[in-house]
């Protein structure tokens, strides 16, 4: 009697151990598809921003507001204490801060667009 009680109790709670780590591996690949996903949107995002900039379609004296409306976030945006301006980094998700290639819009303190400087 008590050797089907041990293995009942073995049984059970492997299969909860089984469903729990099922469970973890189940989170793991939502997490993945999320980080897919924000990853295809830093590439949407670069592409929009840098189509545009060839095309003149983003130019000096535009709000910062503006082009975030039409094109999206940057992947980054930095205060420059400085120079009293805020960079905006955007960039494919095959580049890194450091390497590959981005595309600056340097805002003013009042928001508006006053420099573009694309890094290949």
């Amino acid at each position: 009697m008590r050797s089907v009680a041990f293995v009942f109790f073995i049984l059970f709670f492997s299969t909860c151990a089984f469903a729990e780590g099922l469970q973890t591996l189940i989170e793991l690949g939502k997490g993945q598809e999320e980080i897919q996903k924000a990853l295809k949107e830093e590439d949407r995002v670069f592409e929009s921003v840098k189509r545009a900039v060839e095309q003149g379609d983003i130019r000096i004296g535009q709000s910062k507001e503006s082009i975030v409306k039409s094109y999206g976030e940057p992947v980054v945006a930095i205060d420059e204490k400085e120079t009293l301006r805020q960079r905006c980094v955007y960039k494919p998700s095959s580049s890194t801060y450091f390497e590959g290639k981005k595309i600056y819009l340097y805002f003013n303190n009042s928001g508006m667009l006053e420099n573009i400087k694309e890094v290949k």
